[in-house]
């Protein structure tokens, strides 16, 4: 606080500051230094050659392959054999080795110390690679005062949690944890609105909660492919689609029909507002415990364990397995239960001295959020696509075309989903509303549909859709395309210190993707054309790209079911 009150970013920076908040902000890479400048306007994921001579690059080759012994089995504690290899890989190693011409580290490092000092670069969600500059002391402050927030309680970390992790997952009780360090990310469309215009990026999450959260992932992964195949049956036998959650950005393209001329089509986008951060864990109809027992009561099968097999030194092997017995490594339902439980009470984070602990909210940090979120929502969408098919069967045949990614909602049926999305109180076994939402629930929904005098558009995921007079389109849809005035690098530029095949393999598969983007071969080739440009904006030389572009054509467009012919 003190910091932030008495910092001088103001007077070094004045040129760079925001006066909605009285601190440096800025995407203007200037702010640097020369060296840092340059750099840093090719994107947040450049990769610069730095110089290294042929020692350093020999004691880095040895380490890698000292890392990668400790982990061969066959090699673990022999110590003759691993100094037997170690020679024979540096004569090997030494011949191949050449000195690297580039940037000097050091002397970039001491050109930037003075200005970091002061100074915070990170990437805004909107503007994904782009660098955000900020007042350090501010950022921190607004770090620190979100974790001292009602989402959060003052604690720390249980004394017995050796005990926890070593009863969930034992093959994990050797690693070397450390305190979760809070990193946010900036929503630059909500700075003045939302309280919440700082939100955690992935990493903000103890150590100590990461191998339960894994084991969580891990087992409900299979339960999330039972259920997958349960409701799969539900669609064969009824034609209504009660598992609506896709993995995968090419789902919805590749399964809407565009090619049928639909008068009655009710297409639409919507946003599941801050889920994460609204579900109550425990105690409420409402609750992600409360649905993870009901998805539990889905998809179990009765008198039966689910078991894996137990390694000593690592997590269990991915295939789960039913039986009707313990074996070395299973769970009971109730277990499961438990174990979720437990793992998502484990969400401390650190701000310097000050721990906190997630009072509120799916923790966004761990690596079972998305799955837990998407179990969350599946048990509102199972139980009304099941009342749909037994009151207004007609109706429950139109869910084929209804896809939800995370938290963003696509419809392309003949259903006005709308009409389902009002906060409105009815009875449990009513089928006029799918999710709980506020006043009456904890969700809040938004719909994304601009509607115009020809008909109506929205942006679904990276579909831009257009629905007018019956039919339906859709383009690739350039999130950073809205920000013209940013020098926006998506994909890293061509001087990054990386392969060329890795280079060339982000074109192919960049054209995969518009391709699937693209209603029709004119949509599709206006597609190339802008992914063209933004690579020839990083230095992609325009043969390259037209000849990557070209191959990649040949190569993706046998192989994709799309609706149009090139």
């Amino acid at each position: 606080m003190s910091a932030a009150t008495h910092c001088t970013c103001a007077s070094l920076f004045p040129q760079y500051v925001d006066e909605r908040i009285g601190h440096v902000r800025t995407m203007d890479c200037k702010i640097l230094p020369r060296p840092y400048c340059s750099l840093l306007a090719r994107g947040l994921n450049y990769r610069p050659r730095l110089c290294t001579d042929g020692t350093e690059i020999l004691r880095a080759c040895i380490h890698w392959a000292d890392t990668v012994l400790q982990k061969v089995r066959g090699f673990r504690g022999r110590t003759a054999q691993i100094d037997s290899v170690r020679v024979s890989f540096r004569k090997a190693i030494r011949k191949l080795i050449r000195a690297i011409r580039g940037d000097d580290l050091q002397q970039l490092s001491r050109a930037a110390a003075p200005v970091l000092k002061h100074l915070v670069v990170f990437s805004t969600d909107k503007t994904p690679n782009n660098p955000q500059i900020e007042c350090i002391h501010h950022y921190r402050l607004v770090c620190l005062r979100r974790l001292q927030s009602t989402a959060f309680t003052t604690d720390c970390l249980p004394d017995d949690i050796m005990n926890t992790i070593s009863e969930f997952t034992p093959w994990a009780i050797e690693n070397t944890f450390s305190p979760a360090i809070l990193f946010a990310t900036g929503k630059e469309h909500k700075r003045e609105t939302d309280p919440m215009a700082y939100r955690y990026i992935t990493s903000a999450c103890s150590d100590y909660s990461k191998p339960l959260s894994d084991e969580v992932v891990r087992v409900l992964t299979f339960l999330w492919s039972v259920a997958d195949k349960l409701c799969t049956e539900i669609y064969h036998c009824t034609g209504a689609k009660p598992f609506w959650a896709v993995n995968s950005l090419d789902t919805t393209p590749l399964n809407v029909d565009t090619q049928t001329h639909r008068p009655n089509m009710h297409p639409g986008a919507f946003d599941l507002d801050k889920c994460f951060e609204s579900i109550e864990i425990h105690s409420s109809e409402h609750s992600l415990l409360r649905k993870v027992e009901e998805f539990l009561d889905l998809t179990w099968k009765d008198n039966h364990f689910l078991c894996s097999t137990l390694r000593t030194d690592c997590p269990p092997h991915r295939e789960c397995v039913w039986s009707k017995g313990r074996t070395d490594w299973c769970y009971s339902k109730t277990e499961v239960h438990t174990l979720v439980s437990t793992a998502v009470n484990m969400a401390y984070i650190t701000v310097g001295t000050y721990t906190g602990k997630q009072a509120l909210g799916i923790p966004m940090g761990h690596s079972s959020s998305v799955i837990l979120l998407n179990i969350y929502l599946f048990m509102y969408e199972y139980q009304w696509v099941m009342k749909l098919i037994d009151c207004r069967p007609l109706v429950a045949m139109q869910t084929y075309e209804i896809f939800r990614y995370v938290d963003d909602l696509g419809n392309f049926s003949d259903i006005d989903l709308s009409l389902y999305l009002q906060p409105t109180v009815t009875d449990a076994d009513s089928c006029d509303w799918i999710y709980p939402l506020q006043p009456f629930g904890p969700l809040a929904i938004t719909s994304q549909v601009e509607v115009t005098q020809q008909g109506c558009r929205f942006i679904y995921l990276n579909l831009d859709c257009v629905f007018s007079d019956g039919w339906l389109s859709f383009s690739w849809f350039d999130k950073a395309s809205k920000f013209k005035n940013l020098g926006t690098a998506v994909y890293t530029h061509w001087s990054s210190c990386i392969s060329r095949g890795c280079k060339l393999g982000t074109i192919s598969s960049q054209v995969r993707s518009v391709m699937i983007a693209a209603s029709s071969a004119d949509i599709c080739k206006s597609n190339i054309s802008r992914l063209a440009i933004k690579f020839a904006s990083i230095d992609y030389r325009p043969e390259t790209i037209s000849e990557c572009i070209q191959t990649a054509l040949k190569q993706h467009y046998p192989r994709l079911p799309l609706p149009y012919y090139l």
